[in-house]
């Protein structure tokens, strides 16, 4: 490994580190958030079930399932829709990534974060049915699974969001030989900067604040 490589493997580490409580708030607002949320749309499930139970008694089976089908593509729209306004406060607040307010953004950007958090949920999920029989050990194992998952979800809400947003680039522009130290105009640490020959300027996300900035070669 060069020395290079070995100074942008240590300041990515250093970054993630730094921001790892920043990490952990967003992970766990949005957990509360969302808690809150699951409540409501676990009464409007209730209330469709109503819905559906007199839609049955009056036209039977088949308008019934009709009805169904609609009511639960309803119910997926408004979830991610609002998973998606949820994040995009939160990265908004957190680390300044602006996201389209827009519907269908929106819904992408839910759909994004909650296929993410089930892929990342799968172990909790196994440890769960495996000791299920063994409530001590998954009250134990609480607390460090809202540490760690909450860590997660603000590390994934932060790269969802920048999938579908914008950020701040910095006005200040930092001049480097391609593959040199750029420092970043906002807090002043350096980056590693790799460009090629046909590339005079570029944006990178600083390792230390994670704020991009442009960097371009000297003349």
């Amino acid at each position: 490994m060069s020395d290079q490589q070995e100074i942008a493997g240590a300041k990515t580490e250093r970054g993630f580190v730094g921001d790892l409580p920043k990490y952990f708030v967003h992970g766990i607002i949005y957990s509360i958030i969302a808690a809150a949320a699951a409540s409501i749309l676990g009464a409007l499930s209730a209330a469709f079930a109503s819905v559906l139970a007199v839609v049955t008694g009056i036209g039977g089976d088949i308008a019934a399932w009709i009805v169904a089908i609609v009511l639960l593509v309803v119910l997926l729209v408004v979830t991610l829709l609002i998973i998606g306004i949820i994040n995009s406060y939160l990265s908004a607040t957190f680390w300044r990534i602006s996201s389209p307010m827009n519907w269908k953004s929106l819904i992408g950007h839910g759909a994004a974060f909650a296929f993410a958090m089930l892929i990342f949920g799968l172990p909790a999920f196994i440890v769960d049915f495996v000791f299920q029989e063994n409530p001590t050990l998954l009250v134990v194992l609480l607390i460090p699974r809202i540490l760690i998952y909450s860590v997660i979800y603000g590390y994934t809400g932060r790269f969802v969001a920048l999938g579908f947003g914008d950020v701040p680039v910095a006005t200040s522009v930092s001049k480097a030989p391609a593959g040199l130290l750029a420092a970043c105009p906002s807090c002043g640490i350096e980056t590693l900067c790799r460009m090629y020959e046909e590339e005079n300027m570029k944006v990178i996300s600083c390792t230390n604040c994670g704020l991009p900035f442009e960097v371009s070669r000297p003349e």
